[in-house]
């Protein structure tokens, strides 16, 4: 959560979380990531994402494609599994967001400690 709200002060927004990997096949764990995160989980039907990512980027540089074209890679290259989608239950996203308002401060009291 913390990496996609540093995103954010880029101007870069999440609007879907793509899983992949073994841990996709709970749907708990799905159902935990889309409420934490606040955005639909969508599951790719690749099951190495890391290293299907990495093959599609090789292959971008070998065609020359820029962002237009590695996104047309991603559109060729990529399925998702409409069975396993799930989106973001707001009273649990709620409870999540409150919880991490909480490590947030707990970070902020503790910070200057290892300065």
């Amino acid at each position: 959560r913390y990496g996609i709200d540093r995103l954010k002060t880029l101007g870069i927004h999440a609007g879907e979380i793509l899983l992949t990997g073994g841990g996709v096949g709970s749907a708990t764990w799905r159902q935990v990531v889309a409420d934490v995160c606040d955005a639909p989980v969508t599951v790719l039907e690749q099951n190495e994402g890391a290293s299907f990512g990495a093959a599609l980027q090789a292959l971008a540089v070998i065609e020359g494609a820029g962002s237009e074209g590695f996104q047309q890679l991603v559109d060729d290259h990529l399925s998702r599994d409409g069975k396993l989608c799930c989106e973001p239950s707001r009273p649990a996203v709620n409870q999540y967001e409150e919880a991490y308002g909480r490590y947030r401060d707990a970070v902020a009291a503790i910070t200057p400690l290892y300065s």
